[in-house]
């Protein structure tokens, strides 16, 4: 039969004598054609019902879900001068030769006899009717590309079925060249650029891609592996339409969904959409969590941009590929892994050896101090523990040890199944002493003295330490933005157990050694000195405790408020409640407590220890009196 285009010139030379012999009946033909057409199909919408038959009687494939679209185009996309074009989709098997045929002739049908098949259509020219609304349609099936037209044709003078001419596909694909149609020459509205007519080609000399607004549709070229050089381009455009502040959501759906982007994972290369793909935040192999884990993930790969590929380039587009999707950061990696896992988990194919895997990942982590807190979020919840009760999540489950005995007689308690995993599962870990002794001796930790401390010399800050802080210097873990940083107090348990201070009792004799008044006294408030005397409080009660030198140098100065001012603990006295009948606080330099309130008499056994003596009242009084003028003061002081 030959090609497409050889079989239409075939049907032109036999039967339309195109290139031979006129024939007579040509005429005649084209009458029959327009008296049968209009007779048969009296109303426009004929035409629908003969398309809608003809998609009912096509063949498809199998497996094939029968589909027929119609789609109306306010733009004469054929260049004929109609105000509209109507374009029907069909996904049957497509025309065969016999079909082109049936097409061009007269009452001559493929379904003629078929009825009994489920065929309708007999008439074989179900199609003409659509001459009653289009002078000149077109069909493109199975590397057919033919149009008609009502007009008699020239070389047969036959219409409709006469006037049949094959139009030929694109010829550019091989030689790098673009084939337009011929609506690009007449005045138009192109990619967001008004042109005039025949001035296209300035038009794409000033306009490259990344300047033109993209349709609000997919692109087919993003659904396949792209060049260096077009993969750049794309993120060029992605740039420019950043700064016009308009990208269009079915082209950026397009983009992030397509398999376009180069990536490695364990070294092998492969394509990947940018929403499914990391790029390191720097080139540097060594110092990158994205190459640690891809080391210590043996369940899921990363996908990694090939910087190889792309080269150092690729960094300035950072902002471009955070747009469309990817992912930078350490915490999307580890939420990217636990989800993988627990898809894995719901479809019930995560294996033994992989739930030990996720524990050693999660080991892995920690041996390489980096957080595990987002990967933990991930799978914590996740049911893919097997336990003696079925699978459960972890925080749903119990391991199983020496003091869970009497429970497990009593309760149906979800123990892991260690006889699944094996023994190792169970086994606790051994902190090597070696280790242990080095981390607790060596002087590693900084404090917020700025120097560096060994851990049973440092204390982990918290509410309690509020009130005795203002009033020493001590040596707090630095939990700086610049140091450790807030997320240190997540490990209290573990620094306790290592042996760094966190109670405040544990903590007083740091306070004795540290104390550092400040030089202005009213900056000392009540709290602090009533926080202080506990403190005191609890070295008295440890045994043979004994106050270091620089304790009672610091303490020897002007610091407890009196209601003869501000005096040290040996120069002021707390007033006894049996001295009111014949005394006044403000008689002397009684400790003021309207200003540290009822509860300073609590600790004057703490105050007796610092040097505050009731037995020198007299002699303090004497020292005091000069400073009254009231004659009545003078009197008490006196009898």
């Amino acid at each position: 039969m030959g090609t497409p285009k050889e079989h239409i010139g075939q049907i032109r030379k036999t039967t339309f004598s195109i290139g031979g012999e006129n024939n007579p009946l040509a005429p005649m033909l084209d009458q029959a054609v327009k008296y049968f057409a209009a007779e048969l199909y009296a109303k426009d919408f004929h035409f629908l019902m003969e398309l809608i038959q003809n998609a009912e009687d096509n063949e498809y494939l199998e497996g094939v879900d029968p589909s027929l679209e119609f789609v109306i185009a306010s733009r004469d996309i054929t260049n004929t001068g109609a105000p509209a074009t109507l374009l029907m989709f069909n996904n049957e098997k497509g025309f065969s030769a016999k079909n082109i045929e049936s097409i061009c002739s007269v009452g001559d049908s493929t379904k003629k006899g078929n009825r009994k098949r489920g065929y309708i259509g007999e008439k074989g020219i179900g199609f003409k009717s659509v001459f009653l609304i289009a002078a000149q349609p077109y069909i493109f099936s199975n590397g057919y590309q033919i149009r008609f037209n009502d007009k008699p044709c020239p070389h047969c003078n036959l219409g409709y079925i006469g006037h049949i001419y094959y139009r030929a596909g694109p010829a550019w694909r091989g030689e790098s060249l673009v084939e337009l149609g011929e609506d690009y020459l007449d005045p138009g509205y192109f990619a967001g650029t008004s042109t005039v007519g025949k001035q296209l080609l300035e038009f794409l000399q000033a306009s490259d891609i990344p300047h033109i607004c993209p349709p609000n549709a997919g692109i087919p070229t993003a659904s396949t592996p792209l060049t260096k050089q077009n993969a750049f381009l794309l993120l060029d455009w992605i740039r420019e339409l950043k700064r016009s502040g308009s990208i269009p959501s079915k082209f950026m759906t397009c983009i992030k969904e397509g398999s376009w982007l180069k990536i490695t994972m364990n070294g092998s290369p492969g394509y990947k959409p940018p929403s499914q793909s990391f790029l390191l935040t720097s080139p540097n192999r060594s110092s990158n969590w994205g190459y640690i884990l891809q080391n210590g993930s043996v369940l899921v790969d990363i996908p990694l941009i090939g910087q190889s590929f792309y080269g150092y380039k690729i960094y300035a587009y950072r902002e471009e590929l955070k747009t469309v999707g990817v992912m930078f950061e350490y915490g999307e990696a580890c939420e990217f892994i636990g989800n993988h896992l627990m898809s894995l988990s719901a479809s019930s194919t995560l294996t033994k050896s992989s739930v030990i895997s996720i524990l050693n990942f999660i080991k892995f982590l920690r041996q390489n101090f980096l957080p595990t807190e987002k990967f933990i979020l991930k799978v914590k919840e996740g049911r893919w523990l097997r336990t003696c009760r079925g699978d459960r999540s972890p925080v749903g489950s119990v391991l199983y040890g020496q003091e869970w005995t009497t429970a497990r007689q009593i309760s149906d308690i979800p123990f892991i199944d260690q006889d699944y995993y094996g023994e190792d599962f169970g086994s606790p870990h051994k902190f090597p002493l070696d280790l242990k002794k080095c981390i607790r001796e060596e002087k590693w930790l900084r404090t917020r003295l700025g120097d560096y401390r060994s851990l049973s010399n440092c204390i982990l800050f918290g509410p309690e330490w509020v009130s005795i802080y203002p009033i020493t210097c001590l040596p707090f873990i630095d939990d700086s933005d610049k140091y450790y940083g807030s997320g240190i107090n997540e490990y209290q348990k573990e620094l306790k157990k290592m042996g760094i201070v966190v109670e405040f009792k544990a903590g007083v004799k740091f306070v004795a050694a540290g104390l550092c008044f400040p030089q202005n006294p009213c900056d000392i408030a009540p709290v602090n000195v009533l926080s202080f005397l506990e403190c005191i409080r609890a070295l008295l009660q440890q045994k043979d405790y004994s106050f270091p030198e620089t304790f009672w140098k610091n303490i020897d100065r002007r610091w407890l408020k009196t209601h003869a001012g501000f005096r040290s603990p040996g120069n002021c006295c707390l007033f006894n409640s049996q001295w009111s009948s014949y005394l006044k606080p403000t008689d002397g330099p009684f400790i003021d407590d309207d200003f540290y309130g009822s509860n300073i008499k609590l600790y004057a056994k703490e105050l007796i220890a610092i040097g505050v003596d009731e037995g020198k009242a007299c002699s303090l009084l004497a020292s005091h009196l000069d400073s009254h003028s009231e004659f009545d003061t003078i009197v008490r002081v006196y009898d």
